[in-house]
Order: C-alpha cells, then sequence, then structure tokens
C-alpha cells in the first residue's frame, strides 16, 4: 500500500511532476501525465477537481517505455511485448494492457486519489450473493468497495475492474491501488470515471441533496421485524439493531437499495488503534440457524486475525481468523464484537450491546495499557479486554477521584474494567501486566 506521506507528496510536488512527463495528453475529460524517471501516473480531471497519482509498475522483466499518447512494454532485450493504452470518453477513462502470448504482464498502481472533501469509500456494484448488510462510521473502509462517494454534490468516482482499494488519508484522500492482467481478458482492463448526479439520475425516491443515502430506509423498515418470540429475544434483537444503527455518523457501504430480512448486519468502526467489527446475526427464521461471518463477506483480508467476544452471552471466543459461526436460537440475535489481533493486552468491548464507543484511544508501551475512556457523571461504565495467555493482569492506574473495580472473566482470558466518576469526561486509564 501507497504510504500517506508519500502519497501527500505526490500531490506537492505534482506541477514538477507533469513538466518533466515523457508523455501528457488529453484523454477525454481527463489529463494524462506519465514519467519514466519516476513511474509516476498522474490522472487530472479538472472539471471535479480529481487528482489520480501514483507509481505504475511491471513485471520485473520488462520496462515501461512513453509512445505518444500510450506505454510500450520492452523486455530487457529491446523487443515490444505489449502496450498499456488509455481508452477514455467524456468523464470516462481506463488502462488497458495487452501483451504477447510468450510474455503475459501484470500492471499495477499503487497511490492515491484526491476527490472531493466530503468524499467516503463505498459500494457500487452489488455483490453475486449478498446476505450482509454492510454499514460504517469514522474513518472504516472495505476491501469490497469500488467507489468514493461526495454526498454534498452528489457525484461518484467510480471503479470498474482492477480489484481497487481505497485507504482513508486526509478529507477528500484516500490511499489508491489496482492491478490488472494481460492474461485474462476479464482482468485486462480498469476503468475510471466521475459520475455526477448519481442518485438524482437515478430517481432515488429518498434522495436529498447533502444527505442522500436512500438506503437508510431499508434500515427503518427493519425495525418493524422484531419478532422474538420471547420477550428476552426481542428485546435482544432491538438492543442490537440500536446499537448498530443509532449512530449519528452511521452511512450505509453500498449505494444501491438492500431487499428482505438481511440476516448479518456488520458495522465497521474506523478509529485511530485500528478498524474493528459489530456484527448483529439475525435469525428471523422459526428454526435454529448457524450463522457464517467469513472475513471476504466483512470486505477484510481472510488471512487476518481478530479476538472475537459475544456480548449477549459475554463469551470469550478466542482468537481468530478467515471466518467462524454461531448458532442462534430461533427468532434471536447473536452480537459478534471483532477487534483486529494485536498479540498484547487490549480492548475488546464495551460493557453493555450499545451504540457507545467508550475507548478513544489506546497505546501499548512497555507492558502498560493506556487509554481514554469516556465516562458519564455518577454512571458506572464498564470495559472489556483481551489478556493474552503469556500476559497477567498487574495494577489499574486512575486519577484521583474515580472509581475502579477489576474482575478476570472467561478463564482469564478477559479483564473487565469498571470506572465511576463524579464528572462527565474522559478518564485516563493505565492497566499494567506482567
Amino acid at each position: 500500500m501507497f504510504h500517506i506521506c508519500a502519497f501527500a507528496s505526490a500531490f506537492t510536488a505534482a506541477c514538477l511532476m507533469s513538466a518533466a512527463a515523457d508523455i501528457a495528453f488529453q484523454a477525454g475529460s481527463w489529463n494524462v501525465w506519465y514519467s519514466s524517471a519516476t513511474s509516476m501516473l498522474r490522472l487530472s480531471h479538472p472539471v471535479s477537481g480529481t487528482v489520480v497519482e501514483g507509481e505504475l509498475s511491471c513485471n520485473d522483466s520488462t520496462r515501461l517505455v512513453a509512445a505518444t499518447n500510450r506505454l510500450l512494454l520492452a523486455d530487457d532485450g529491446g523487443r515490444t511485448v505489449g502496450w498499456v493504452s488509455f481508452p477514455h470518453g467524456g468523464d470516462r477513462i481506463g488502462l488497458f494492457v495487452s501483451a504477447t502470448a510468450d510474455a503475459p504482464q501484470t500492471i499495477s498502481f499503487d497511490g492515491g486519489v484526491q476527490f472531493r472533501g466530503d468524499a467516503m469509500s463505498c459500494r457500487l456494484v452489488p455483490l453475486d450473493c449478498e446476505h450482509v448488510l454492510s454499514l460504517a462510521v469514522g474513518t472504516a473502509g472495505s476491501l469490497l468497495n469500488d467507489a468514493l462517494y461526495s454526498p454534498s454534490r452528489d457525484e461518484a468516482f467510480a471503479v470498474r475492474g482492477g480489484g481497487p482499494t481505497f485507504t482513508a488519508a486526509d478529507a477528500g484522500k484516500f490511499g489508491f491501488d489496482f492491478t490488472i492482467s494481460s492474461e485474462e481478458p476479464a482482468a485486462c482492463e480498469v476503468e475510471i470515471s466521475i459520475e455526477r448526479d448519481f442518485y438524482r439520475t437515478r430517481w432515488a425516491p429518498d434522495y436529498r441533496p447533502g444527505a442522500p443515502l436512500p438506503a437508510k430506509g431499508w434500515l427503518r423498515h427493519h425495525l418493524q421485524l422484531l419478532t422474538g418470540k420471547t420477550d428476552a429475544g426481542k428485546k435482544r434483537m432491538a438492543s442490537a439493531i440500536d446499537a448498530i444503527v443509532n449512530r449519528a455518523e452511521m452511512r450505509p457501504f453500498a449505494l444501491y437499495p438492500y431487499y428482505g430480512p438481511l440476516p448479518v448486519w456488520d458495522l465497521a468502526v474506523g478509529r485511530s488503534f485500528g478498524q474493528c467489527h459489530r456484527i448483529a446475526l439475525f435469525n428471523w427464521s422459526d428454526k435454529p440457524w448457524g450463522g457464517m461471518v467469513k472475513w471476504d463477506m466483512l470486505g477484510e483480508d481472510p488471512d487476518s486475525e481478530f479476538v472475537a467476544y459475544e456480548q449477549f452471552g459475554e463469551s470469550w471466543l478466542g482468537v481468530v481468523s478467515g471466518s467462524m459461526m454461531l448458532q442462534v436460537p430461533p427468532h434471536d440475535v447473536k452480537f459478534l464484537v471483532l477487534e483486529p489481533y494485536m498479540g498484547h493486552p487490549q480492548f475488546l468491548a464495551p460493557g453493555t450491546v450499545s451504540a457507545d464507543e467508550p475507548v478513544k484511544t489506546q497505546t501499548w508501551a512497555e507492558d502498560v495499557l493506556c487509554m481514554k475512556v469516556a465516562t458519564s457523571a455518577g454512571k458506572p461504565v464498564t470495559v472489556r479486554y483481551a489478556m493474552p495467555d503469556s500476559f497477567r493482569f498487574d495494577g489499574v492506574r486512575v486519577p484521583k477521584g474515580v472509581k475502579v473495580e477489576t474482575r478476570t472473566e472467561s478463564g482469564g482470558h478477559v479483564l473487565a474494567v469498571t470506572l465511576e466518576s463524579a464528572k462527565s469526561h474522559d478518564v485516563e486509564v493505565e492497566l499494567k501486566f506482567r
């Protein structure tokens, strides 16, 4: 992934790069620059102010050579074995790679994109089999996302093909990469387009300028689906929905509508100390259900490791990678928390299933976990922490005037810390381990 500092430097030096470019031409509404000295490609769309810039690389045995309005691929002997062209039309531009059969080529772009200041990463193309309601708050992203969207301008930066990934960097700026290959027709091209009046031209019924996201209407409908056959089941389902939906900055990843009672609701929470997931597994049926969660369904790398915890049952599920399954009774719900595994004691889950995120910051150094935890005047707040087997809790320090109680749970894997303060503020907490 292109480093954020390098991404910022690339945009700062944009004018210098264009002056030193080996090719510079207009392609519809886009301008194209490429410098062989730095392997940097820059695509700009003046009307929207969009700039895509980063390193374009090819196979180790070939090099890119500028040729008027395309890039040739030359092998070590100087033989042309393929090319990269820039098909375009209006607000659309692409990169297309073609190569000889004896020398297939892979072209990778590693850089960033600058779009509208309120842009967020999202998904425009529905998945083949979709049964996860994907939601997000903060800087959360997903490997399934294929676009950026600006609510204020009702404008999308859409990417088709290339397996794109977006990483939030700053307001309107994202790390951006993709890969194309000549080996398969379906993988040889990536297309980038600016889609203006995204919702207006689709006549979305709930569209409002500045706050479109019609998919939120689907959530309001599902608030009526609390069909728990017991009071306990109904309360758990209502609590799970509230914990996921009742957030001011919550947004759907998908800009298209969902249909039917999806069984998995995933809220990705972007924070300074790692993206986590709050997942409700709803069983809307009359029979028990094995709720399967796969990391690729969540837009995560299947090899990623997460610490897993089920909040309603206060169940420690360990360190998990790839996927997991939970049994859910009829007309009931399980609430799964996935925190990125850090290899040391770390925040695990709030004390209750709610929309609150009590831990604001978290750092680890010299066997001490330091945090800022939000408290409300006179109300105890409990936070749970995961403890790997090689660590033991060795004490807690909080400011004067803050009451604190600790206890271990789940066979010593979980540390529960309860704080109570006379005033509402962020309490600095230090947990010592050995």
